[in-house]
């Protein structure tokens, strides 16, 4: 086996010897005994998620808005990066405004108001108006999504004296998602408006309130949003087990691109069920469906990731239906980047590589990574390629792959990840110093790159919990310089401790997580931390904890009269409740 030196050549010379060498990986990784090592539930929850910090929905509507005036380029997932602080800062910067880069709803509205009328021009404003005409022009299209257009809400207002004490006093999804529409419908900026409408439709999918969904889908005034509405609430039914309904919901929605997003959604959920005739029949439609739009419209990356959901599936590729139908799947990729022009960025061509790390094609996903120029491009494949390599009992191979990702931050996240299949393999010692190893790199992050330094240390801490290192994950949270991850990270720890018996100390870590959420400056983010830790809480079994935390939520929520905020938060009490009771 190849591994690398301490002087090392380019990687790109590095790579191009590995393919050949490397293919010793995927051929044993065949024909020799895998660590058959699967990983415990507790484990299997944390480092599914490991590298995702909880979104925020102050920070999605900063992305998108900031996405608009062209300040930012990065994903609107909520979640606070490195790029999302710096925009935020470059903007007060311009506007005279303290550049502390934190996201409330006061720097909203002065980039929704302000930001817009200096920055957005008229050819902004026409792209947009255009945008706005060809999804009127779809939803028209047909009798199921035309009703949603037609429906007339214009009169509609929000009742300021209703009486919510019967439902905050037994509160259950279906009244807390009244109360959230009713603070909707209050809000006076059409695009905040059209948005929380668009987060209480998934939140009413979930919940099986399909009625109450589309209805609240004709209230939004964009038909764009309306169609995003429309694949949310598809996926949501799809993944709370309403495979049927999800895929019905996908069928009616007008464009193209949206619907194979979204059946794509009930494939994945499809396969888990193990359904396969029927699953070979949606995936066909998804590829027929792809082949009727222009490779640069619908990027590989979409069909790798369907690829991957079917093969996650396969038991190992034992399953040889689900293995062909995802090899099947995954070749369409590869031929969408073959279709784009040889000069220039191929979207979704790190996707496949990604796909083909996971299948254990290790030879194509290096060849793939050598033609990527981007360190956010070429970082998700060597994180595929070190957890394929620590899968199989390569270590060595994995701790390489892991150091060849250039931000500490993800570097960290990788190695805990690889940590976490050492030891499911048996290999404890060799996991805890890889688990070392990761804390060290999240340490060296500077302490002014504040949530790089707390999404690593985060990832790190909450592994340290799973490996019975519950008083060292505490000693890494008090260097968690965002008060947001912190608290999620000590409650993680405080639920450890109680697990393991030591209900002084989980006692003592909650005093202070209450504490800490107590000093979040945003009702809606202390809403949201409140439930992120009912989840948790829910998740360990302990009902009582999750029970008070969801309380404590709803408290949080009732005192917002903001009614964007609000609505944003009774919306997350009710999506959490229905999580729940699942």
């Amino acid at each position: 086996m190849w591994f690398p030196s301490k002087n090392e050549p380019p990687i790109g010379v590095r790579l191009r010897t590995a393919i050949a060498t490397l293919i010793l990986v995927a051929v044993t990784a065949t024909i020799a005994p895998k660590t058959n090592a699967a990983l415990p539930p507790a484990l299997i929850g944390e480092f599914q998620t490991l590298n995702i910090l909880a979104p925020s929905p102050l920070v999605q509507r900063a992305q998108e808005l900031l996405t608009e005036l062209g300040e930012y380029d990065g994903p609107t997932d909520g979640r606070m990066n490195d790029d999302t602080l710096e925009a935020i800062k470059a903007y007060q910067r311009r506007s005279g405004l303290e550049d502390d880069g934190r996201v409330s709803e006061a720097l909203l509205d002065h980039i929704e108001f302000t930001g817009r009328a200096i920055e957005l021009g008229e050819k902004v404003e026409r792209i947009r108006t255009g945008q706005i005409d060809v999804a009127e022009q779809a939803l028209m299209a047909q009798p199921e999504t035309r009703a949603l257009l037609e429906a007339n809400f214009d009169d509609e207002r929000a009742d300021p004296a209703r009486d919510a004490s019967q439902c905050f006093a037994n509160p259950d999804a279906e009244c807390l998602l009244t109360e959230a529409l009713n603070s909707a419908i209050a809000v006076n900026r059409d695009r905040f408006r059209d948005w929380v409408l668009g987060e209480i439709v998934v939140v009413q999918a979930q919940a099986g309130l399909v009625a109450s969904a589309m209805e609240t889908a004709a209230r939004i005034g964009d038909p764009r949003l309306i169609i995003v509405a429309l694949g949310n609430m598809a996926t949501a039914q799809a993944r709370t087990g309403a495979v049927d309904q999800g895929l019905l919901a996908a069928r009616v929605i007008p464009d193209p691109w949206a619907r194979a997003k979204a059946l794509a959604d009930v494939a994945g959920a499809m396969a888990a069920t193990k359904d396969r005739q029927a699953l070979e029949l949606v995936v066909e439609e998804i590829l027929e469906l792809s082949r009727t739009l222009a490779a640069d419209r619908i990027p590989a990356q979409f069909l790798a990731g369907l690829a991957t959901d079917v093969w996650r599936q396969t038991d190992d590729g034992t399953d040889q239906v689900l293995a062909t139908l995802s090899g099947e799947i995954l070749a369409e990729a590869a031929a969408r980047i073959e279709a784009l022009d040889d000069d220039g960025f191929k979207p979704g061509a790190s996707g496949v590589a990604v796909a083909y790390a996971e299948f254990g094609r290790v030879p194509e996903a290096l060849e793939i990574l050598e033609t990527l120029q981007s360190d956010s491009d070429r970082r998700p494949v060597f994180t595929a390629l070190a957890a394929a390599a620590a899968a199989h009992g390569q270590f060595d191979a994995a701790n390489f792959y892991a150091g060849e990702i250039i931000e500490s931050r993800y570097r960290a996240v990788t190695l805990t990840q690889v940590a976490a299949v050492q030891a499911a393999a048996g290999f404890e010692e060799v996991a805890n110093g890889t688990l070392d190893t990761a804390m060290a790199d999240a340490m060296a992050i500077d302490v002014k790159q504040s949530y790089a330094r707390s999404h690593a240390i985060n990832a790190v801490a909450i592994a340290m919990v799973t490996f019975g290192r519950a008083a060292e994950a505490l000693e890494a949270v008090n260097a968690i310089p965002d008060a947001r991850v912190q608290a999620e990270a000590l409650w993680a720890v405080a639920v450890a401790q109680s697990d393991g018996g030591d209900r002084i100390s989980a006692a003592r870590t909650a005093a202070r997580y209450y504490a800490l959420v107590a000093s979040i400056p945003s009702a809606l983010d202390r809403t949201w931390v409140l439930a992120n830790g009912a989840i948790r809480s829910g998740i360990a079994g302990n009902d009582r904890d999750a029970g008070s935390l969801l309380s404590r939520a709803q408290a949080q929520a009732q005192s917002i009269t903001d009614p964007w905020a609000r609505a944003q938060a009774f919306s997350k009490v009710a999506t959490t409740m229905v999580t729940l009771a699942q």
